[in-house]
């Protein structure tokens, strides 16, 4: 479980966070909205420990991340995976290095093991495995999308955090991917979490949906929750997505 106490966090005279509290059960899948600069990479750094609250509590796995030793942070940040708002993929390796450079992190040293998993994961996020040969420059953006995807669950994390996963994407490539997330949701029973400003996108993908607005948050409760609550903030997003 994870689970968030009371969190604030500012930069200089900006309050990004005015007390955040959050909890997020083992297997879930939530979805954070919220318009940009609402905070919603902000509060999911410090789940993995990247950032530390000006006041609050940050609790992983029964591990307080913001007093956590360099040592548990390590330990606690390979049952992470991550899939970066533009794939974050490493250019002068090609698709199969990008793969096994997570599994070298992570201590394996089998080459066939690397190899195999690395044909699996590929296969997983529906690309053939000669693409594992092909540098990034040469995939197209949703190809991108799907090797940071393989990359993020290839040492088989028990957390997996989307950051805006269908943005840059036209809107068929975007609905391929958010099928490929809840097929992989399905098949991994990870806990997951998507960051993102794209209602339709959230509704699909997602059983519960957390918005921020000012750095609060302002709505927590299932789709058809959000679907119809009162609140202006989703109001405005359900007119916007035509939802």
């Amino acid at each position: 479980m994870i689970k968030i106490k009371n969190l604030h966090k500012s930069f200089g005279n900006f309050k990004v966070l005015k007390g955040i509290d959050l909890e997020i059960k083992s297997g879930e899948s939530i979805a954070i909205m919220g318009r940009s600069g609402t905070g919603k990479s902000v509060l999911v750094k410090h789940i993995v420990g990247l950032l530390k609250p000006d006041e609050g509590e940050v609790w992983v796995d029964n591990i307080r991340v913001d007093k956590a030793s360099p040592k548990e942070l390590m330990n606690l940040r390979r049952n992470f995976g991550y899939v970066f708002q533009m794939g974050a993929l490493f250019d002068f390796y090609n698709v199969f290095q990008n793969l096994a450079l997570v599994l070298l992190e992570n201590g394996k040293k089998d080459f066939n093991y690397i190899k195999q998993r690395a044909i699996e994961v590929i296969k997983m996020v529906d690309l053939d495995e000669r693409v594992l040969n092909l540098y990034p420059s040469e995939l197209s953006g949703g190809m991108r999308k799907r090797v940071s995807i393989a990359r993020a669950i290839i040492h088989n994390p028990k957390y997996i955090i989307y950051d805006e996963p269908t943005t840059g994407l036209d809107p068929i490539t975007s609905d391929l991917i958010n099928e490929l997330i809840i097929k992989l949701n399905n098949e991994l029973k990870t806990t997951t979490i998507s960051i993102t400003h794209d209602l339709r996108s959230a509704i699909k993908i997602a059983k519960r949906i957390i918005l921020l607005q000012d750095g609060y948050k302002v709505f927590d409760g299932s789709v058809e929750e959000a679907l119809n609550t009162d609140i202006e903030e989703m109001r405005k997003f359900r007119e916007y997505f035509g939802q």
